[in-house]
């Protein structure tokens, strides 16, 4: 296993890149009181969030809400994880609707949604604790169309 913790230096953020050669089973549901974010850069995983099964594969994109009982279950892998404190990004002045009403969600983004996930996990990564850090993630948040698909989808699992 190779973890990366990236400082972000944000108080209320925390950003994690990491790589698993074996299989990984996270055994215990857990929640907790900030927001998560994954997004899977290589291989494939099941998330369970509240109840529910999802089969992720490269360039999914997860939103798990504050409280939320989740965990996951995966082969070899790298994916991407962000915990967000609610209150960071009210303190930036910026809001992300669905997160805000404690919204779950998983969504396997189509290529070009990947392309730009990557590309923004990507400069948050290369950049930790960069003034555009916040600014990216909103990105995440609208480019991806994670809204959009949320609501085309019904995937919305917990409001």
């Amino acid at each position: 296993m190779d973890a990366i913790l990236l400082d972000q230096g944000i108080p209320g953020m925390r950003m994690e890149r990491l790589r698993r050669a074996s299989p990984f089973e996270m055994k215990v549901l857990h929640a907790h009181t900030f927001w998560e974010i994954y997004y899977l850069l290589e291989g494939e995983c099941i998330y369970f969030i509240d109840g529910r099964s999802y089969a992720l594969e490269q360039g999914a994109l997860v939103f798990v809400g504050t409280n939320v009982l989740h965990r996951t279950l995966a082969e070899r892998h790298e994916r991407i994880l962000i915990e967000l404190d609610p209150a960071t990004l009210a303190d930036f002045g910026m809001r992300l609707p669905l997160l805000e009403q404690n919204a779950s969600i998983a969504v396997q983004l189509p290529p070009p949604q990947q392309r730009q996930g990557e590309a923004f996990f990507h400069c948050i990564a290369e950049s930790p604790g960069g003034p555009y850090t916040p600014v990216l993630l909103k990105s995440i948040y609208h480019t991806t169309g994670y809204q959009q698909m949320a609501e085309e989808y019904n995937l919305t699992l917990n409001t």
